[in-house]
């Protein structure tokens, strides 16, 4: 990742970092937050950064990754040329979110994007809880929400909902997916 931003002027605005939950930093400030060059892999960038927030839970997103990443643009390309042969071609973008986390919760709580969401996991275990629109859909405080909409709910206490869910879980190499009409939280 380091590599693509090399320049704090070239970090992505879409780029955002979280400590227990708080959003910390955004676009060209992140890089702070950046894999330095003793980062050589994964492993050593997560550990390193856990370390230096002294173990808090924390996630740092990468909104649009494609743009700063040719190599995993082609090969996300490849993947969905394959799908899109077969499936046909969404009315939607296709844009790459790159996520790194260590954290039991993601920080946006129950959400739902406006696109259908395939999630590589590429290191450890993914657990998404979700649910189909109309089951967390009383929680939207009255406002009229589409299934293809944007909408965060703010909730993490969703204890309640469990028995309307869906939990995937998915391990190193495994694809998870998710139509944009479900809500969702990461779970760890």
């Amino acid at each position: 990742v380091r590599k693509h931003f090399e320049d704090p002027e070239s970090c992505p605005t879409g780029m955002q970092f979280f400590i227990n939950r708080q959003e910390i930093a955004n676009g060209r400030e992140g890089s702070q937050w950046l894999p330095g060059s003793e980062s050589m892999d994964l492993e050593s960038y997560v550990g390193g950064l856990s370390h230096r927030i002294e173990q808090k839970e924390f996630g740092f997103f990468v909104n649009d990754f494609q743009a700063h990443s040719q190599s995993a643009w082609i090969k996300t390309r490849a993947f969905f040329y394959n799908l899109f042969r077969r499936a046909g071609i969404p009315p939607v973008p296709i844009v790459l979110i790159l996520f790194v986390s260590l954290y039991s919760q993601s920080p946006f709580g129950v959400h739902k994007d406006s696109a259908d969401v395939f999630s590589l996991v590429v290191r450890g275990q993914k657990r998404m809880r979700v649910w189909p629109f109309q089951a967390m859909f009383h929680h939207a405080r009255g406002r009229i929400v589409s299934p293809r909409e944007c909408y965060n709910l703010d909730l993490f206490d969703y204890s309640r909902e469990l028995e309307q869910s869906l939990l995937l879980v998915g391990d190193v190499g495994d694809v998870l997916y998710w139509p944009s009409s479900y809500w969702h939280i990461a779970e760890g």
